[in-house]
C-alpha cells in the first residue's frame, strides 16, 4: 500500500464470519483465545456489552485467555477489566512464561469445571476457540 498513489485501485474481500454466535443472546458464550485469537473474542464481548447496554437479557460471556508474559501480551487489559466490573465478563487468565510451571489455558478451564460445565450442559452455552 505504500507504494500506491492516490486514487490507485486495489483489490478486496469481504468474507462471512465463520464464527456463528447463538440466535438467542441469553445463551452463555465461552471463548479460549490464545495469544493473537484474542482479537475476535474481542468484537464478541463488545457485541455482549452493547446487548447488555441496550437492555437485552445478554447471557454470561467467559474468556479464558492465554499468552506468554502478561506484562507484554495481556491484549485489550484495560477494556476486559472494564467489563469484568460492569459484570458483563468473566475472565481467566493464563500466563505460561511468568512462573515455573507453565500454565495454559486448558488449566484454567480445569480449574473452572464447575463454572464451564454449567454454563455448558445445563445453560445451552457455546464454547468457541481461537489462536495456537
Amino acid at each position: 500500500m505504500k507504494l500506491q498513489k492516490p486514487g490507485a485501485q486495489i483489490m478486496c474481500a469481504v468474507r462471512q464470519s465463520a464464527i456463528v454466535l447463538p440466535k438467542e443472546p441469553k445463551d452463555p458464550v465461552l471463548m479460549a483465545g490464545m495469544g493473537t485469537g484474542l482479537a475476535p473474542w474481542r468484537a464478541v464481548t463488545q457485541e455482549r456489552v452493547m446487548q447488555k447496554r441496550q437492555g437485552l437479557d445478554a447471557g454470561p460471556c467467559v474468556l479464558f485467555y492465554g499468552a506468554r508474559y502478561e506484562k507484554y501480551e495481556y491484549l485489550y487489559r484495560e477494556e476486559f477489566e472494564k467489563y469484568v466490573a460492569e459484570g458483563i465478563l468473566s475472565i481467566h487468565t493464563a500466563f505460561s512464561r511468568d512462573q515455573a510451571r507453565k500454565v495454559y489455558v486448558q488449566h484454567r478451564i480445569v480449574d473452572n469445571t464447575d463454572q464451564v460445565g454449567d454454563l455448558m450442559l445445563r445453560k445451552n452455552g457455546y464454547f468457541y476457540v481461537c489462536g495456537s
